[in-house]
């Protein structure tokens, strides 16, 4: 669980830490970026240091997001599940598939979308409620097509 604490870490850190630790230039810049429902953000991404996206607002982080196996496979959905429980209202459906769970913890500020305990996407953001978390973030997923 270390690996989910030292992610959880990140959203302390400002737009200058984050372009000094992870040597950020501008070719690891986008702006206007949008995240799901928020727009007007700048990201900042370097794989090569480190496999996720910073979503940031004047300067102070918004939310991060990672898929790259170099980050979810360290995290274990069933410790994540036991420590933290699997309650249907903080189960959403989750863009990573049909048979993945959105499972939400605003009020530990993060999100994992799960299928059979094994973590596809985790996303990071100041802790919050959930309804403040689908009104300000998440987006309805349609159904799975053939």
């Amino acid at each position: 669980m270390e690996s989910l604490q030292n992610l959880l870490a990140l959203r302390s850190l400002t737009g200058p830490e984050i372009k000094e630790r992870y040597k950020i230039t501008d070719e690891h810049i986008r702006s206007d970026a949008t995240y799901q429902k928020i727009n007007g953000l700048i990201e900042f991404y370097n794989p090569d240091l480190l496999p996720v996206r910073f979503f940031l607002r004047n300067d102070h982080v918004v939310l991060i997001y990672s898929s790259d196996p170099e980050i979810v496979d360290t995290l274990d959905g069933k410790k994540i599940i036991d420590q933290y429980g699997e309650k249907d209202k903080n189960r959403l459906r989750s863009r990573a598939g049909k048979r993945s769970n959105l499972l939400v913890y605003p009020k530990e500020g993060f999100a994992v979308a799960i299928e059979e305990h094994e973590v596809q996407f985790i996303e990071i953001f100041q802790p919050t409620t959930l309804e403040e978390y689908k009104k300000e973030i998440y987006i309805e997923v349609g159904p799975f097509i053939r």
